[in-house]
């Protein structure tokens, strides 16, 4: 790598909903950030020894291993990537759960732009986070 070389934070778009993944992902890749996608939990966790993920939208309800199993298993593995989680369901049931299973953010789904670019730019910033302090987005 040449000495000035700069590396885009990566985000790790994990939905099974291959239309989603792929608006996610233009729509991250627009803000800057470098994208990789994943299926599902089991898909994600094993993408992880692949590349170095900087951090994670993950959405809750996925068939093979659903949002809650992988965030639970990234936290015994990994931990320290951030995480928004996204779900259709209650916010006000889901967020907390979000927050109390380590996440640092939440999205309803459906979600415009705006409030991705928002999201994402508060938990994942634009260069790795340094103090591993994440405000909480509902």
């Amino acid at each position: 790598m040449q000495k000035d070389q700069v590396w885009a934070t990566c985000i790790m778009v994990v939905d099974d909903d291959d239309d989603i993944r792929m608006a996610l992902g233009d729509q991250l890749l627009a803000l800057g950030y470098d994208v990789c996608r994943a299926a599902n939990g089991r898909e994600a966790l094993d993408m992880l020894s692949l590349r170095t993920i900087d951090g994670m939208l993950v959405d809750v309800q996925m068939p093979v291993m659903d949002g809650w199993t992988m965030l639970e298993q990234l936290n015994q593995r990994h931990s320290g990537i951030p995480i928004i989680m996204m779900s259709a369901g209650a916010p006000g049931k889901v967020a907390p759960k979000a927050r109390e299973y380590g996440a640092q953010g939440y999205l309803s789904k459906p979600f415009n732009f705006s409030h991705l670019q928002s999201a994402c730019l508060r938990v994942f910033g634009e260069l790795p986070v340094q103090s591993g302090q994440h405000q909480f987005l509902s």
